[in-house]
């Protein structure tokens, strides 16, 4: 029965860390296509390309080094909104436990949701400070 009910909880968990990489990459994907189009836009506007590559020579392959940069900030970017998204859904999911759980055994849910929201805050806290 606790296997049964660990496969319940299991399958759609695995389902959903899939998708969530899925869209992730999709998301990095959609990012760097509009930050390249963006950006070389602007590079090839008013011969910039022509000033960066022959007048100043600080830069060696600046095409390549802008299309690396994009691409690294996207996913970086992508990556970052995953990782906001998956504790707030979990932390959702962990408080609504909680709720369930004192609801079914005759317990009073706000001591749970209150602990889970201060637990929550606090180390946010902490992790802002350090």
């Amino acid at each position: 029965a606790l296997l049964l009910k660990w496969f319940m909880i299991a399958v759609p968990a695995c389902f959903l860390n899939s998708s969530m990489r899925y869209l992730e990459k999709q998301l990095a994907l959609s990012f760097r296509n509009r930050l390249v189009q963006h950006a070389y836009k602007a590079y090839f506007d008013n011969q910039v390309y022509y000033r960066v590559g022959n007048l100043d020579t600080r830069l060696q392959n600046p095409d390549h080094c802008l299309t690396e940069d994009i691409s690294t900030f996207a996913n970086s970017v992508a990556h970052l909104y995953s990782h906001l998204m998956k504790p707030t859904l979990d932390a959702f999911l962990i408080s609504f436990t909680l709720i369930r759980r004192a609801q079914s055994i005759g317990g009073n849910p706000l001591p749970g949701a209150v602990l889970t929201s201060s637990v929550i805050f606090l180390t946010s806290q902490i992790l802002k400070k350090l």
